[in-house]
């Protein structure tokens, strides 16, 4: 309003403004012509009185009139002066406008030129290009080598790009999306393409259509190359150049395309964690470069080869002849794999185990023939191991039953269906009891007694015992502190260990915090473990027995004679008891030969030391040939059953 105003008062026109003036002189000379002469006329009494009146009127008029051109002239004068003003106050804006302008100006030429981005700008309407300097240095082009044609401008496009880049131009103006962004590759001048991120905003008119777009081209080459190589990386194995199991899922998809049946072999390098334990890592990771380097010329055509994690490999083989062709081709070649392999100056012996499955039967997707393979490896594994084996459906319901006994085993053991039960001990000198193994029970609700040979096993596999380990521990030294208020005292509680919580270093924590828990000394307890146990990590298992002799716990070695059976293996170990396996308790009786190993046997381990008791007395004259060879304890079914608490006071307490 305030513009407006002003407008009005400063603005005028010349010709209406003189023709203004005129008019009002005529005006009022006209009118004081008619007025006056007629005043005269009728005042004056003769001609000389008429004249005179006459002079006075004049001089009146010129007066008068003076004074009204005065006004109108100071009117436009003042009005001129506020025009003149104003003009200058405006030319005074438009020059700092102006400044600022050149400022802005000077700005966005110094960003455009900073920025490593590409400016441009497209009028729609006159189909005019626009590039930045840092856009034409990038790719080489001068202004004159730039269309000013859409089909020409689409040519520096990447010619796999092209379509979906006119696309989501079209879209955005369009207004189909509301942004406008866009990645493609545009060719440079000098050959080769780099990646733009084309971003850009448009100018609309009051009908909604866009008339001109500007923008940025960021070049994203990099980054995209950056992306390449991390996706390269998620489907290859970085120590081995193999395809890893993402990979190996690929190439299967692939493969499945061109061939009917595959076969997927999964193989795994036995005791690799014994190697990677007792070598190092480094030595570990060397021999997996050596077997992959084996891998390569595996003998069957047209073999994908892949590692699929740790020392676990995959092959994908396509089955062109008879199935016995390959797989008696293939069983030659897996048995090339184990042999005695020099890494870093040493000797290192290798056995594989693998399983295997086929394509389609066996599994019609990578992932269901990828765990067909591994219930078959796993099969190989808890055999003999080095071994071959051939993917079955009973494997399968197998593996669904023993993932079925394993939660059932967690669910017994939060729902008391676990219990311990104990079997004395004799001297066999004089009869007498001397001690008691603890023996863990479990009685499940709808399959009733399940036997310790069927779930100990499983439990071990599934890593389960631990949490058994540390039950049965728990709920012995409670027992033991129990007897021991019932004046109950001069015995010892055998324990078993587990070789899965004896391996992983669980066992002095356990026992440390059980013994304090219930207030039991650790001469009170003997630890029985097997020999495979002590034998497996020799150094590792010397240092954790002597933890457990610090603490005053006494050592026994389980069932000897079913493992290493060798006394030189014994003789520096820190054990105080061994156990000599039912096997040869069993055959003591018409056998010479056992009766003779026996008596070696028990003056030998008396030699180092140590007591020996035997296992699995079932008949007197077992007993009597035991304590003939100089046996010191026995235990056995016939000399007392394995019985609940209840029972061994009812027998024991007070006699």
């Amino acid at each position: 309003m305030n513009n407006e105003k002003n407008k009005k008062d400063w603005s005028f026109d010349p010709v209406y403004s003189t023709a203004k003036i005129i008019f009002i002189y005529l005006f009022l000379g006209i009118l004081w012509i008619v007025i006056t002469d007629m005043a005269a006329k009728a005042i004056a009494e003769d001609a000389q009185e008429l004249n005179q009146i006459q002079n006075y009127k004049g001089w009146l008029y010129v007066l008068l009139t003076s004074g009204v051109f005065y006004w109108l002239i100071y009117i436009q004068m003042k009005r001129f002066k506020s025009a003149l003003s104003l003009s200058h106050d405006t030319v005074s804006k438009l020059k700092e406008m102006r400044k600022d302008l050149l400022i802005s100006e000077e700005r966005y030429q110094l960003a455009v030129e900073g920025s490593k981005d590409g400016i441009w700008d497209w009028d729609l309407k006159n189909n005019e290009y626009y590039f930045s300097k840092n856009w034409l240095d990038e790719f080489g082009y001068d202004e004159k080598d730039i269309p000013n044609d859409l089909n020409e401008m689409l040519n520096l496009i990447h010619v796999n790009d092209r379509d979906q880049a006119y696309k989501d131009f079209r879209d955005y103006i369009e207004k189909k999306k509301p942004e406008y962004e866009s990645i493609f590759r545009i060719k440079k001048k000098q050959g080769g393409y780099r990646y733009v991120l084309a971003r850009g905003a448009a100018v609309w008119n009051e009908w909604g259509e866009a008339v001109r777009v500007a923008g940025s081209h960021t070049d994203i080459t990099e980054q995209i190359k950056l992306q390449e190589r991390l996706k390269e990386v998620a489907y290859v194995d970085e120590l081995t150049g193999f395809p890893n199991r993402q990979g190996m899922e690929k190439q299967f998809t692939e493969a499945a395309d061109s061939y009917e049946r595959l076969a997927f072999v999964f193989i795994d390098i036995d005791d690799f964690k014994d190697i990677n334990e007792m070598f190092g890592h480094e030595t570990g990771d060397e021999l997996l470069k050596t077997f992959a380097n084996d891998l390569k010329g595996f003998g069957v055509d047209d073999v994908i080869i892949g590692r699929l994690g740790g020392d676990e490999f995959g092959l994908l083989i396509p089955l062109l002849h008879n199935q016995d062709d390959f797989e008696e081709l293939f069983e030659k070649e897996f048995r090339k794999l184990t042999k005695n392999r020099m890494i870093e100056s040493q000797k290192i012996y290798v056995s594989v185990s693998a399983g295997y499955a086929i394509y389609p039967e066996d599994g019609d997707t990578f992932s269901a023939l990828f765990q067909s393979a591994d219930l078959a490896l796993h099969d190989a594994k808890t055999g003999r191991k080095d071994h071959l084996v051939r993917y079955r459906d009973e494997l399968y319901e197998k593996t669904k039953e023993q993932v079925e006994m394993s939660n059932a085993m967690r669910e017994g053991i939060k729902k008391g269906q676990f219990s311990l039960v104990y079997q004395p001990q004799i001297k066999l000198a004089d009869d007498t009891l001397s001690g008691m193994e603890a023996l863990l029970r479990w009685h499940h609700p709808d399959k009733g007694s399940i036997p310790p040979d069927v779930f100990i096993p499983l439990a071990e596999e599934s890593g389960f015992i631990i949490d058994i380990d540390r039950f049965v521990i728990d709920h012995a030294c409670s027992q033991k502190n129990k007897w021991n208020h019932k004046d109950f005292k001069d015995i010892t509680l055998s324990i078993n260990i587990s070789q899965v919580s004896f391996d992983r270093g669980h066992i002095v924590e356990m026992f440390r915090k059980s013994l304090k828990k219930h207030n039991v000394q650790g001469t009170e307890i003997v630890i029985e473990i097997t020999e495979t146990a002590a034998m497996e990590h020799r150094e590792k298992a010397i240092r954790t027995l002597k933890e457990l002799r610090k603490m005053g716990i006494q050592v026994a070695i389980d069932d000897f004679g079913t493992g290493y059976a060798s006394l030189t293996n014994l003789w520096d170990l820190p054990i105080d008891i061994l156990k000599i396996d039912q096997f040869f308790t069993g055959k003591i009786v018409g056998d010479d030969k056992t009766c003779f190993f026996v008596k070696i046997l028990i003056d030998s381990v008396h030699a180092l030391g140590y007591k020996v008791t035997a296992e699995g007395i079932e008949t007197e004259e077992q007993k009597s040939l035991m304590v003939e060879r100089g046996a010191d304890y026995g235990q056995g079914f016939h000399l007392f059953r394995p019985a609940p608490p209840e029972k061994i006071e009812k027998t024991y307490i007070g006699k």
